[in-house]
């Protein structure tokens, strides 16, 4: 009875926070930046796999930024590691960047 409580807990709450569980450090160099549409490129190493990917990363409007003041101070060729989730099919969304 107390095990059957807990699982129905723990799925109401995966259910109301789905994120929190898929949140990752994402570590890599920027290939592409639009500040205009807050928006980077990123090639990683996968840290599964060990390949080279791309992965297309947008910035959230309340994102942190550490070493850097905003986005505009980036560049192509930058190393930097973010806090991001998956958002929608093929895009990351980050809440923190920082300059590695």
């Amino acid at each position: 009875m107390k095990m059957n409580r807990f699982v129905i807990m723990f799925v109401a709450v995966m259910m109301i926070f789905p994120a929190v569980g898929f949140a990752e450090v994402i570590q890599g160099v920027i290939n592409e930046l639009n500040t205009a549409s807050n928006t980077l490129g990123i090639t990683r190493i996968n840290p599964v796999t060990g390949a080279s990917e791309q992965l297309k990363v947008s910035i959230s409007k309340d994102a942190t930024f550490k070493g850097v003041n905003s986005l505009g101070e980036l560049q192509v060729g930058t190393q930097v590691r973010l806090d991001a989730a998956p958002a929608t099919a093929g895009v990351w969304r980050a809440t923190a960047v920082e300059k590695a």
